[in-house]
């Protein structure tokens, strides 16, 4: 199921969907007669690359996902015993660095969290993520960052049987219980995490970081009058948070 979910999603990608389009357009101007309606996916289909390639709609989407919730504040939200930090992808290989064996976000997220942890003495700091097709579990290598930028051991609770956000639930849920935890990972796709855990029976505090839009700065910047792959970048994740939420109310997990 996890691997199909994963296959399935790649459906959703912009590129995927334009390629799709654009493909289907060649197809009927090559190997049919329907010329007119080849020639209208295909205006369609250049239409839908220049309005996704200026930042405008995919900031739109993102950054309706990323100001659901705001930072976290040990002064305003009070302090925790637990800082909980989601796993954001990683891909082991010895010849790299550790710090560059978990994807940027993850990194992100992972200071983050020993940023928060440092604000609550006596906290314990749990990392989760377990191992996807045969690598380490992801837990173990941000513990080892972790460690090796100061963490005390004994203060690291990993959690390495996650694959996905809706297991991760259902595991932090045996550490933390009940307890009152600061629940850190990216802005975008903290509205889904606080969702599935507080679904399952949990009290999170969001600690959102890792933001990609910033509609609270001075308005249009230059750059954004111009087109850029970064923008594809923004909607394929936004795309992905709003399926993922879709998913979750389908199957009663949200």
């Amino acid at each position: 199921m996890f691997i199909l979910k994963k296959i399935l999603s790649q459906f959703f990608n912009p590129v995927m969907m334009l390629l799709a389009l654009l493909f289907l357009a060649a197809g009927l101007l090559i190997f049919t007669k329907r010329t007119t309606l080849g020639k209208t996916l295909l205006a369609i289909t250049c239409g839908l690359v220049a309005l996704f390639s200026f930042p405008f709609i995919p900031d739109l989407l993102m950054s309706r996902l990323e100001t659901r919730h705001e930072a976290y504040d040990v002064v305003r939200h009070g302090r925790v015993p637990f800082v909980v930090v989601l796993g954001g992808g990683a891909m082991y290989d010895p010849a790299f660095p550790v710090t560059s064996r978990v994807a940027p976000c993850a990194m992100t997220r992972l200071v983050e969290g020993i940023r928060i942890h440092a604000l609550n003495p006596g906290s314990a700091l749990v990392l989760s993520g377990g191992a996807v097709l045969g690598s380490p579990a992801e837990a173990d290598m941000m513990a080892e960052i972790a460690m090796s930028i100061g963490v005390e051991p004994q203060r690291l609770i990993l959690e390495k049987q996650s694959r996905d956000t809706a297991t991760e639930a259902q595991e932090v849920k045996k550490i933390v219980a009940s307890h009152p935890f600061a629940l850190v990972t990216s802005a975008s796709h903290m509205p889904r995490s606080m969702g599935l855990f507080r679904k399952a029976g949990m009290n999170p505090i969001a600690a959102p970081t890792e933001f990609v839009t910033f509609p609270n700065s001075q308005g249009p910047l230059f750059f954004d009058f111009f087109p850029s792959v970064h923008s594809f970048s923004v909607l394929n994740r936004a795309l992905h948070e709003y399926v993922g939420i879709l998913w979750g109310w389908m199957t009663g997990q949200l």
